[in-house]
């Protein structure tokens, strides 16, 4: 079981996130991808700072699941996991992965996932429909 976690750094005077008692950086962003947050990872609120650190959390658990990246599954994990988490928290990536499936049940979940299906599938001219 891998374990997020995070508190206030007083010294620092700002959030501290760790992912196996690592510091957690922000993931690298594709060029058709935003920064929600200047400032980097933050929680317990709807904002830039959770939407970055719902990302990353998702990215890390789930690296080749597409609809990690993708702002109609991050958000709702911000919204209904990292916006409401308190000044200090722990997280497994079981409890992820648990969200996730449950997620990919919703309506927005499945319409996510066929499409973002729909964007990986070949084309004809990629799959040699010319024979």
């Amino acid at each position: 079981m891998r374990v997020f976690s995070g508190y206030y750094d007083q010294r620092a005077g700002r959030p501290m996130v760790l992912f196996d008692g690592q510091p957690m950086a922000l993931p690298p962003l594709r060029p058709d991808e935003v920064r929600h947050s200047p400032t980097g990872f933050n929680w317990g609120y709807q904002g830039s700072g959770p939407a970055e650190l719902a990302r990353a959390i998702l990215i890390a658990v789930l690296p080749d699941e597409p609809a990690a990246r993708h702002p109609g599954c991050y958000q709702r994990f911000k919204a209904e996991i990292v916006g409401e988490m308190s000044r200090e928290w722990l997280m497994s990536d079981g409890a992820v992965l648990a969200w996730f499936g449950q997620w990919r049940t919703t309506r927005a979940g499945r319409e996510i996932l066929e499409t973002l299906a729909h964007e990986a599938a070949p084309t004809e001219g990629e799959r040699g429909g010319n024979e």
